[in-house]
């Protein structure tokens, strides 16, 4: 009996053509899944949490970011922000400790529509983020510019 409703399905695969969209179908999920996955933006900081998280906050809401939940655990704060600008976008601000607490590893990703990722914007949160760390100790050096091109 299940082998007949097997063989019936299979069988209206073939006839309607979707037997041939299903490894395409399945193919394009994990690709989904795979690309959603890395892209996301991530640092490694050598501060304590604590100052990691305020500055975490206040570069959400300097940049106009709506705050709309946060995840407080031992070694780990996750805060969850939408751009009230673009309706669908979603910014998240993943801070783990490491390294006994002198290391803080901050994960950055932004979505548009829910599930697209938007590498530039995650990027662009970074480095306001890292801005931020870097406003109480001074100018930060920083390598000079690679110079590319024709002459």
């Amino acid at each position: 009996m299940y082998f007949r409703t097997a063989v019936l399905i299979l069988a209206s695969w073939l006839f309607a053509g979707c037997a041939a969209l299903l490894p395409v179908m399945v193919g394009s999920g994990g690709t989904a899944a795979y690309y959603y996955h890395n892209e996301k933006s991530q640092e490694v900081c050598r501060v304590p949490m604590e100052k990691a998280y305020a500055v975490a906050v206040r570069t959400m809401t300097s940049l106009g970011l709506e705050i709309t939940e946060i995840e407080e655990g031992r070694h780990r704060h996750i805060i969850y922000a939408n751009d009230p600008t673009a309706d669908s976008r979603q910014v998240i601000i993943d801070l783990e400790g490491m390294g006994g607490g002198e290391y803080v590893k901050a994960t950055f990703r932004a979505t548009d529509h829910q599930f697209l990722p938007d590498r530039a914007y995650s990027q662009m949160v970074m480095k306001e983020f890292i801005d931020g760390l870097n406003e109480g100790h001074g100018k930060v050096k920083r390598p000079l510019p690679l110079i590319t091109g024709r002459r």
